[in-house]
């Protein structure tokens, strides 16, 4: 590698100044050191998803230092980073793919499905893209299939605090966990599920919180003692506030978040499940479930769907789909649609202002 290219630059001072300030954001701080691992790691699982040097990888992350990591990485393996703008229109998002002629996408699942949801998307499918990521929230077993029809991506699973990856699918991992599970956990770094209440550890099968440790693990929140204290353990391991199922092979599989969870009369019900369903019905081009604050249940179970352009579907035809499937107690009370669901900047969906405007529209009309 020629000395002045910046993956040798960056080298040569992290080396010299391990321990210096590299990177301020907000209350996060980042070290020489802690960067180049970071990059480091990353560019070896970007050699494991099959990007070579001089590949393009496009990649759609906001303003934070997960893009630099990325950057840094992307100069580690001698790929070309091509930065997606989240603020592009479809068609912009598609001359970009093309153009750039991108071999790697890592994304997060409104935009692989917003792309291919546009009309045109099946008449002018990218033709180079063969590899990527998609991560950033749940990745539902039917979208990762229509993604791999043309681009065969890993699911990866992680959170800011963990550096970001956690875990990761393989490309020798049997369909089924490919599909159903966010992978194992990359090396390094030890993966657990907690019971919820007591803390201790749960064996495989079991759904409780994702505990995570490992040198990706941040040191704690900025000026922030008592949140640290409450998110890492004396042992050193980070709780995320994701519940999962780890089986006995070290295959994750996320159910749901800690505060997401909807208590109704009793019952604990997760919304991925039900929306992982919700989905597969055709008419339904995306769906959130959220509970509304009832005095008699604790909590209703409301399905918010988007749904796909020019279908026609009820409230009440949804539920039946449900009750094919699930238990009555888990069969949404409300259907309530929407032309569009509000995201964050890093394209998650704003399930709090879900709840609020569902919760006063009934509130209006009782």
């Amino acid at each position: 590698m020629a000395t002045h290219h910046l993956a040798a630059l960056f080298a040569e001072r992290a080396k010299a100044h391990p321990e210096r300030e590299f990177l301020v954001f907000g209350s996060r701080r980042m070290s020489y050191a802690q960067a180049e691992r970071e990059a480091l790691a990353l560019a070896d699982a970007f050699a494991g998803l099959g990007v070579q040097p001089g590949d393009r990888l496009a990649v759609d992350l906001p303003n934070w230092p997960e893009w630099v990591v990325t950057f840094l990485a992307a100069a580690y393996r001698g790929a070309v980073l091509v930065p997606l703008d989240p603020s592009l229109s479809l068609h912009e998002l598609k001359y970009q793919l093309r153009q750039a002629e991108v071999r790697a996408v890592h994304g997060v699942p409104t935009m692989f499905e917003l792309l291919m949801r546009d009309p045109s998307f099946e008449e002018q499918r990218p033709t180079t893209c063969r590899s990527g990521l998609v991560a950033g929230s749940p990745v539902s077993p039917e979208l990762a299939g229509r993604i791999r029809q043309w681009c065969d991506v890993q699911i990866a699973y992680g959170l800011t605090e963990t550096g970001p990856t956690v875990t990761i699918t393989r490309f020798g991992d049997a369909p089924e966990r490919r599909t159903h599970t966010v992978g194992r956990a990359v090396p390094g770094v030890e993966v657990r599920v907690v019971d919820l209440q007591s803390g201790a550890l749960h064996g495989p099968e079991a759904v409780g919180e994702v505990a995570v440790k490992g040198p990706n693990v941040m040191l704690g929140y900025y000026r922030m003692p008592g949140e640290t204290a409450r998110s890492l353990t004396p042992e050193g391991f980070f709780l995320t506030g994701d519940l999962a199922i780890v089986d006995d092979e070290g295959y994750v599989r996320i159910v749901g978040r800690r505060n997401e969870v909807i208590i109704r009369g009793g019952y604990k019900i997760y919304p991925r499940e039900l929306e992982d369903l919700l989905r597969t019905h055709p008419a339904v081009g995306d769906a959130c479930v959220v509970g509304i604050p009832n005095e008699t249940l604790g909590e209703l179970i409301c399905a918010c769907v988007v749904a796909t352009e020019g279908s026609i579907v009820t409230g009440d035809e949804l539920k039946e789909f449900c009750r094919e499937s699930v238990a009555d107690n888990k069969v949404p009370d409300l259907v309530r649609f929407f032309d569009a669901f509000p995201l964050t900047g890093s394209g998650k969906v704003k399930r709090r202002e879900l709840t609020q405007v569902v919760g006063l529209e009934l509130s209006a009309t009782t």
